[in-house]
């Protein structure tokens, strides 16, 4: 057994959301640093008005219901794609998401600053989900390091910086809850994009596959849809 988990901190209980990342406009200047920071080469992106914790992020639970207004969100940044002749691999940053597990009483927010895609997240889900006992998961890249043991009912989380060995948090909290949270999270997550892909054409979030932006109208796009998109 590790020997942080007997060091950790027990909590009551942790939450778990998946945000969509959002940008106000789309950048379709040189990739370098002084030009994307004056912004001066950009156009407007639809605005979404339902209400949000965070404004540059939607979280699953926000969007339910407003699915509609967020496929017209991405399909404004894959229209202005196609209007300045910019590749998938350019714009892929649009369709990001983001992972978190937090307990704002506690201040713990445990994040995933490498997980960029739904599959990624399912993967550490399904993880949580069919690990009873022991290593649950492990992953460390840039500068984040991410440990999770299970044991006698409980997940012990411990995130850190390896490059200068300092953790950030070090907590046990009981595994059956947070288990329930992440389940509904996945199937309204797993739903909420299965409409966007119908709506917009394509699953741009599930994984980090290359996608060939398309020249003309594809096949199961209405021409009506099409005509909106591009």
């Amino acid at each position: 057994m590790k020997s942080w988990i007997d060091n950790t901190k027990p909590i009551s209980k942790i939450d778990a959301e998946i945000c969509y990342l959002l940008k106000d406009d789309f950048y379709y200047g040189p990739d370098s640093h002084p030009q994307i920071v004056e912004r001066k080469e950009v156009d407007p992106l639809p605005m979404l008005d339902f209400p949000r914790v965070v404004e540059q992020m939607a979280r699953t639970s926000e969007v339910s219901g407003h699915e509609h207004q967020l496929a017209n969100y991405y399909s404004g940044v894959l229209s202005a794609a196609k209007r300045h002749e910019k590749s998938f691999n350019e714009i892929r940053q649009y369709f990001w998401l983001r992972f978190w597990l937090w307990n704002s009483e506690e201040d713990i927010h445990v994040g995933f600053p490498w997980y960029d895609t739904l599959g990624e997240i399912e993967n550490f889900i399904k993880s949580v989900i069919e690990t009873e006992s022991g290593e649950v998961f492990y992953d460390v890249d840039q500068g984040w390091e991410l440990d999770v043991y299970a044991k006698d009912g409980f997940l012990y989380i411990q995130e850190r910086d390896p490059d200068y060995d300092e953790v950030y948090y070090s907590v046990s909290v009981p595994r059956d809850p947070l288990i329930k949270i992440l389940i509904e999270l996945i199937e309204r997550a797993d739903t909420q994009i299965e409409s966007l892909s119908n709506l917009v054409g394509h699953n741009y979030w599930r994984s980090r596959e290359p996608v060939e932006m398309p020249a003309k109208e594809a096949s199961g796009v209405s021409k009506k849809l099409w005509w909106k998109l591009w």
